[in-house]
């Protein structure tokens, strides 16, 4: 994640998401205090070829999806 400045008195969040590119995994810390959000940090995390192709042949059905879909889950949270 790039450099976190000095935090202020409001709330901080983390959003963690993956459009449905599946180029890889971004990240966001923001600050919510007054009117306007400030963002703290970001960040983009590619996926390892292997596994975005995986989680792409997740979109359609199989007969082992289920499986497959629990092995990429854990390849995911290694990466």
């Amino acid at each position: 994640m790039s450099s976190v400045g000095e935090c202020g008195t409001g709330e901080i969040y983390l959003g963690v998401m993956s459009g449905t590119s599946l180029d890889g995994l971004d990240v966001v810390a923001a600050e919510f205090a007054g009117s306007l959000p400030r963002v703290l940090g970001h960040a983009h995390a590619p996926f390892e070829s292997g596994l975005r192709a995986e989680l792409m042949r997740l979109n359609e059905a199989g007969a082992d999806e289920l499986a497959r879909a629990s092995l990429a889950s854990r390849q995911l949270a290694d990466a």
